[in-house]
């Protein structure tokens, strides 16, 4: 009888138009786990959760392809939609039964469209309704990050992790905010936090690396980043990163090696074009200098 009930429940809510292109941004609507289909193995596996926001890589028939959490897989198609079909979908769960999560997760799809006020009235309401619920806590901590509100979201990110000890990504969240602050010591500890609890967290490697260099500290910016990369080793961030701090300690070819790892992992990105283009145009070492080299990457770059 339940599983009656739930269905006739979803037949009653709006019926989402597939989404087609490459490119697209969509939310996942499932109620219960998503049909997902690894990439290697096609098999199905759960790691998806209602209000996941995806950007589709591939267009297969009644599937597409995404990455989720650094690894590549399937989706069925009728288990998401684009943001405002996204949007119609939860106001009408949400009219017909509120919950935390749904305001939570229209929320966050309102924040994706920058649409602040009505994001931040979600979120408020999420938290009325499930004072314990710690995505809202972080996604209201990342809404109050966009809009500058810096003490307030480290309050929102300390809140969501205290109330959920496993939630990695929120702690590392604040270490972002206290960098962007300037607190560098306390952005540190923050992310060594995040590493300790997930030691495969690769960006929170990259973000402590930089942090690291940002205090003049090369080697331990170094050792993170590669760090970073061993563990993703196309982590384009990582690599561009790396690149800059051999560049500054005058080992070019690696430097430049690290460049060009991160044109392949990024053909799409300007930034390692135009940093390998500088590097050519203004190395201090004759041999490695090529105005030639520097003028072709910089056209790329543009």
């Amino acid at each position: 009888m339940p599983r009656l009930i739930l269905l006739s429940m979803l037949m009653l809510l709006p019926k989402l138009t597939l989404a087609q292109e490459v490119g697209d941004i969509v939310f996942v609507t499932a109620r219960e786990y998503p049909l997902i289909k690894d990439v290697d193995n096609k098999f199905p596996v759960k790691t998806l959760i209602r209000g996941s926001m995806l950007r589709i890589d591939a267009v297969e028939e009644m599937w597409f392809k995404t990455s989720w959490d650094g690894f590549s897989l399937w989706i069925s198609r009728q288990h998401v939609a684009l943001p405002d079909e996204a949007i119609e979908y939860f106001t009408q769960a949400i009219e017909e039964n509120p919950t935390a999560q749904d305001h939570d997760i229209r929320g966050w799809i309102y924040n994706s469209q920058r649409k602040y006020d009505l994001a931040m009235a979600d979120f408020n309401q999420a938290i009325l309704l499930d004072p314990k619920y710690a995505m809202a806590f972080s996604r209201r901590g990342a809404l109050n990050y966009d809009l500058k509100l810096y003490r307030t979201a480290i309050a929102d990110f300390r809140k969501a992790f205290e109330l959920d000890r496993g939630f990695v990504q929120a702690i590392h969240n604040c270490g972002l905010v206290y960098d962007e602050i300037g607190e560098y010591e306390d952005a540190i500890e923050m992310y060594s936090r995040a590493i300790e609890l997930n030691p495969d967290f690769a960006l929170a490697y990259s973000n402590r690396g930089f942090t690291w260099e940002r205090q003049g500290e090369i080697e331990k910016a170094i050792a993170d980043y590669s760090q970073a990369i061993e563990l993703e080793p196309e982590h384009k961030l990582a690599l561009v990163n790396r690149a800059y701090a051999y560049r500054l300690t005058g080992r070019y070819q690696e430097s430049i090696q690290d460049y060009e790892a991160a044109i392949l992992a990024a053909p799409a990105s300007f930034a390692p074009y135009s940093a390998l283009a500088l590097m050519y145009a203004a190395c201090p070492d004759d041999e490695i200098r090529d105005g030639e080299k520097a003028v072709n990457l910089g056209l790329k770059a543009c």
